[in-house]
C-alpha cells in the first residue's frame, strides 16, 4: 500500500510561517502594526494611509491592488475614496494591462523594454504624486510599489507610512524576505499586512485582530481573475476600514477643491488629477488655470512648452490646443524613453515625435 507523502509541519499548520517571518521581523528591526501603535503619537501619523504594496513581481501585487481599490470602493454609496497610486519605477506590473487586451505583442515588448529603465525624472514624478496624497481628499491610498528592493524604490516608498507585503512561500527561507524587510526597515515601513501568495492555493485567514498585522495565505491572485467574491480582499479591505474608522459614509469632498492641478514653472507645466469628477469637469478647470497665468507676457517662445504628468487623453488633447497659440513647439514627457516627445511644432528645429531633453 502506497504511503502519502507526509506534510511538513509549517504545511500542516500554515501559522508557523507567520511566526517564522515575524521572527525575522524582529531581527531586522521592523515593525508590526501592534508595536508601531504601541508607541504613543504613531496612530496620529497614519491618520491619512498612505500603504505601499511591496513584494517581488509574479506574486499578484497589481491584482491585489486592484481588488482592494475595486471592493473598497464599492462599499460605498457614493464616489471612491480609496486611491491607487502605481508608483512602478522599475517598469515592473500590471500597468500595460490596458495595453495588453488590444495588442499583447506591443505590450510585451514595452514593458520589457521599461524594466529597470524608467530613470529618475519618472523616480521623482511618482515621489511627487505621493506626497500630493493622505489628507481630507485624499484618506486612504495604495501605492503599488515596483517588484525589485532597490534604492529607488526605497526613495519611493519612504513617502508611504504603512506597507502590505507579499510573499511566496520560498521568498522566506531563501534570502528574499530579509531583502525586503532591510527595505521596510530603510523605508521606516510598519507592516499592516503580510501575505502569503499562493495563486493555484486556498484563502486562509490567519490573523485579523484589530491593531494587529494582518495575516493570511491569499490563492486565486490572478489577473483579469474575479476578486468579488475573495475573502482575503474582503477580509482585508475591512481590517483597513476598520483601522481607519471608516463608516459607510463617504469622506466630504469640498466643492471647491480643483478638479485638476496644473502647477508652472517657466515654459514647464506639472499635471496632476484633483478631486474625483468627470473628464469634462477636468478639461474646463485645466483651460482656466492656464486663462489665470498670464500666458501670452510670460511663456518664453523661443524654447519649448514642456508638459508632464499622468493625465486623460481629453485633458491633455485640450491643454496642448490651448498652448498652441502661445509657443511654437510643445512636448510631453514619456516615462518609458525618459524624454520629452515632440507633439506640435511649427519651428523647423522641431520635427513631431523627436526626444529632446
Amino acid at each position: 500500500m502506497d504511503r502519502q507523502p507526509q506534510k511538513s509541519n509549517i504545511e500542516s499548520d500554515p501559522s508557523l510561517l507567520f511566526q517564522k517571518i515575524n521572527e525575522k521581523m524582529k531581527v531586522a528591526g521592523v515593525l508590526s502594526l501592534g508595536d508601531f501603535l504601541a508607541i504613543p503619537g504613531n496612530l496620529g501619523k497614519i491618520k491619512y494611509k498612505k500603504i505601499a504594496l511591496l513584494g517581488e513581481s509574479n506574486t499578484g501585487k497589481s491584482t491585489l491592488a486592484y481588488g482592494v481599490r475595486d471592493w473598497v470602493n464599492s462599499a460605498y454609496k457614493k464616489s471612491p475614496v480609496f486611491v491607487l497610486t502605481r508608483a512602478n519605477a522599475d517598469g515592473q506590473g500590471a500597468w500595460t494591462s490596458a495595453t495588453a487586451r488590444a495588442d499583447i505583442v506591443r505590450a510585451t515588448k514595452l514593458k520589457h523594454k521599461a524594466k529597470g529603465n524608467f530613470g529618475l525624472r519618472f523616480e521623482a514624478e511618482a515621489i511627487r504624486s505621493i506626497s500630493g496624497i493622505g489628507n481630507e481628499r485624499t484618506p486612504l491610498n495604495l501605492i503599488d510599489i515596483g517588484g525589485m528592493p532597490n534604492d529607488s524604490n526605497i526613495r519611493i516608498a519612504s513617502n508611504a507610512n504603512l506597507a502590505i507585503l507579499l510573499l511566496r512561500r520560498e521568498m522566506i527561507d531563501s534570502g528574499s524576505l530579509d531583502k525586503w524587510l532591510g527595505f521596510c526597515k530603510k523605508a521606516n515601513l510598519p507592516i499592516l499586512a503580510c501575505v502569503v501568495s499562493d495563486i493555484e492555493g486556498d484563502n486562509l485567514i490567519i490573523s485579523n485582530k484589530y491593531g494587529k498585522t494582518f495575516e493570511c495565505v491569499a490563492g486565486g491572485l490572478k489577473r483579469d481573475s474575479d476578486l468579488s467574491q475573495n475573502k482575503v480582499i474582503e477580509q482585508l479591505s475591512e481590517f483597513i476600514l476598520r483601522l481607519h474608522g471608516v463608516t459607510d459614509e463617504k469622506v466630504a469632498i469640498p466643492d471647491d477643491e480643483p478638479t485638476f492641478n496644473v502647477r508652472r514653472e517657466g515654459n514647464k507645466f506639472y499635471l496632476s488629477f484633483g478631486r474625483e469628477s468627470s473628464n469634462s469637469e477636468k478639461v474646463i478647470d485645466a483651460l482656466r488655470q492656464l486663462d489665470n497665468m498670464n500666458l501670452e507676457k510670460s511663456i518664453d517662445r523661443s524654447k519649448p512648452v514642456l508638459l508632464e504628468g499622468r493625465v486623460s487623453i481629453q485633458v491633455i488633447s485640450a491643454i496642448t490646443l490651448r498652448l498652441q497659440q502661445h509657443t511654437k513647439v510643445i512636448a510631453i514627457y514619456d516615462t518609458v524613453d525618459d524624454k520629452y516627445i515632440v507633439v506640435y511644432s511649427i519651428d523647423e528645429k522641431y520635427k513631431l515625435g523627436d526626444k529632446i531633453l
